[in-house]
């Protein structure tokens, strides 16, 4: 921001006059470049994961006062499990500070919504977690082909219909961890085979074909349609080559 001495002709400015705009503050004039309009590069992915946000901060706004007063309930107890995420040492990003009601509800329905779950208006009552999801994974294996392929299952039953949550990171600086799979796939007792194929570097989604070799961290946790998550899988250290 830059100071104007005006004289001469022109006694005052106001306004904008090519990319500069003009205002005046305490009697003095003063002249700023104008903010340039970025373009929107969001993905498609992206853009729908906003979409899906955006309807969720609406539907908050529906819910009755005791529906609300739920959830800010449940919200205390929220730092109990970012102190699980952490203590676990793993790359799945854990919540800091406290969390409000309408935060917790946008969390849940927005993971359920990636599951492929119904929303809830309320929050889970049971405090009864699923399962760990059980994996194959050879910590500190090789995997070729620019892929990884695993098979994960749950380790017993469990009253409420689950999915299992991926998140993956590359092992440099500048990716970052993201979730592998959307919507998350859905598991059982029964094993099912799953395939990451990209992890995220600064910013973008690359081919693991592009990239190799590298190390990659994966780390996993279940996600109840009654809205309840597991504990943290341990975090695996793996190689991918071509």
């Amino acid at each position: 921001m830059g100071k104007v001495i005006l004289g001469g002709l022109i006694s005052s400015i106001r306004g904008r006059v090519g990319d500069n705009i003009f205002f005046t503050r305490r009697g003095r004039t003063y002249v700023r470049k104008r903010n340039e309009v970025r373009e929107n590069t969001a993905t498609g992915k992206q853009k729908e994961i906003g979409a899906i946000f955006s309807y969720f901060k609406g539907e908050w706004n529906n819910l009755t006062e005791i529906e609300k007063a739920l959830w800010e309930e449940y919200a205390k107890g929220i730092r109990i499990m970012s102190s699980e995420v952490k203590a676990s040492g793993g790359i799945i990003p854990r919540r800091s500070g406290v969390m409000g009601g309408g935060q917790a509800y946008l969390g849940m329905n927005v993971l359920l919504k990636w599951s492929g779950f119904e929303e809830v208006r309320k929050p889970p009552i049971s405090k009864n977690k699923p399962p760990l999801p059980k994996t194959d994974i050879e910590q500190y294996g090789t995997y070729s082909g620019g892929k990884i392929k695993f098979k994960v299952r749950l380790s017993y039953e469990y009253d409420s219909p689950c999915a299992v949550q991926i998140w993956v990171k590359g092992a440099w600086r500048g990716s970052a961890s993201h979730i592998a799979i959307v919507p998350l796939p859905i598991i059982g007792v029964s094993p099912i085979e799953v395939t990451i194929e990209k992890v995220r570097n600064k910013g973008k989604e690359l081919s693991l074909r592009e990239i190799v070799p590298r190390s990659v961290r994966i780390q996993m946790r279940t996600v109840a349609q009654n809205g309840l998550k597991s504990m943290p899988t341990a975090v695996y250290r793996i190689r991918v080559e071509k």
